[in-house]
């Protein structure tokens, strides 16, 4: 694919090194290393399809990564390498974008905040393709637009993996479930490449007075 020396190699990290399945030898000249995670087969450089987890509280199992992990796509380019025994240093960013959703108690919210809340966002198509060579992610442009159920961070924190995209048009946006009372928030919104935007929800006792601050960016988050 792409007339490139070596294709999709996957490399495993044990125990701090790295180990490819198959030795990989190198060739006079120079050479552009990139480096996506998780591994996937790859069917095109330049429009491979990826896609996030609409479910994402789907914890990790044995061998298996939770469905957040595995929707957090991270990538790597360092160009100009040629043939050394030194390592290839790769740095490695997100290219999705991150939705946190803090719940916050209102003043009118009576009794403790409950800790097993579920929070979903709606109206984001959760397919793309991303471009391996550069790194940019591109939104399905006939892509279906669906719900994500966010995954629970802490008692109060969620956190989704959503495809890089506007919603140009006020539409329902973060929903929470509590307690079986739904508190919808509609809103205009446009998820950045690489960015966590963080949202605070104020939640009173009436899903009607639900608050939102939308507040900070945090780029290359942890």
């Amino acid at each position: 694919i792409g007339g490139n020396l070596e294709n999709n190699e996957q490399l495993t990290l044990t125990a701090g090194k790295w180990t490819a399945h198959r030795t990989l030898y190198w060739d006079e000249g120079t050479y552009n290393a990139y480096a996506c995670y998780p591994y996937m087969a790859v069917e095109s450089i330049e429009d491979q399809p990826v896609s996030v987890a609409t479910d994402q509280s789907i914890a990790a199992t044995a061998g298996k990564m939770s469905a957040y992990e595995a929707s957090d796509l991270l990538y790597a380019r360092t160009a100009g390498v040629t043939a050394s025994t030194s390592p290839v240093p790769l740095t490695f960013r997100h290219i999705m974008s991150k939705l946190t959703i803090r719940l916050v108690k209102g003043e009118d919210f009576e009794g403790d905040m409950p800790t097993d809340a579920q929070v979903f966002i709606h109206n984001t198509v959760p397919t793309a393709t991303v471009d391996i060579s550069a790194g940019v992610v591109t939104r399905s442009a006939k892509g279906a637009r669906q719900t994500v159920r966010a995954c629970q961070e802490s008692d109060f924190t969620f956190g989704a993996i959503i495809v890089p995209q506007r919603l140009d048009n006020r539409v329902p946006f973060v929903e929470v479930i509590m307690k079986g009372v739904s508190y919808l928030f509609e809103s205009k919104f446009l998820f950045k490449s690489g960015v966590n935007h963080l949202v605070n929800l104020v939640i009173d006792d009436n899903p009607e007075n639900v608050k939102i601050d939308i507040g900070g960016e945090i780029e290359n988050w942890q």
